[in-house]
């Protein structure tokens, strides 16, 4: 059986027919979220619905938006999508109350997409350090590089370095080379409904 399998594959086309399945799954599952959220607004917008019948198709809602970014880690679309539930339960009837029930509802997952826009932030401004750093000591090595080039290298390499510009990039320590978690436990969600 594996001889069969090792024939039939190698790293190569394993690699290839991973990614391809990958993007086939994730667009089907992405389709089927934007499908309920669209699906919350669409019944929203149609104002005959009462707080009683709303607010159950809200949790549930946010409970898909969960499992999704629980499964994938996909905090970009996720955010967006939670971004479009508060426009929809804005649009509900102020005694509602249903901006109060999805902050409710959603607060471990609004946590933990902070958490994660956070550690993106912090990764990305690392890494452009990291580089910046390189092209220094790259500059140091190169045999008739313009002095301006050298001096530019320096400044850039400077700035990054200080930590006021960590802060000012919404990093809190910017010597951090691993992200935080901030405590935040990242559990797998219920599953007593249906996607």
């Amino acid at each position: 059986m594996a001889d069969t399998a090792l024939n039939e594959f190698t790293l190569d086309i394993a690699e290839d027919e991973c990614d391809r399945l990958v993007a086939l799954v994730e667009d089907a599952f992405a389709h089927q979220v934007a499908g309920r959220i669209a699906n919350f607004a669409m019944i929203v917008g149609a104002d005959t619905e009462t707080e009683e019948e709303l607010k159950p198709l809200l949790h549930e809602s946010v409970r898909t938006l969960e499992t999704y970014h629980w499964v994938t880690g996909d905090h970009v679309h996720a955010g967006a999508w939670l971004a479009d539930l508060r426009t929809s339960a804005g649009r509900c009837p102020e005694d509602y109350g249903m901006i109060a029930a999805l902050e409710s509802s959603a607060q471990n997952l609004i946590a933990r997409l902070a958490v994660q826009r956070a550690d993106a932030r912090m990764r990305e401004f690392v890494q452009l350090r990291e580089r910046a750093l390189r092209v220094r000591r790259m500059a140091t090595f190169v045999t008739g590089l313009p002095t301006d080039t050298q001096e530019r290298a320096e400044r850039l390499t400077n700035y990054l370095c200080e930590p006021a510009t960590a802060n000012l990039a919404g990093v809190a320590d910017g010597n951090q080379s691993e992200p935080e978690t901030a405590g935040i436990e990242y559990e797998e969600p219920a599953t007593d409904y249906e996607l």
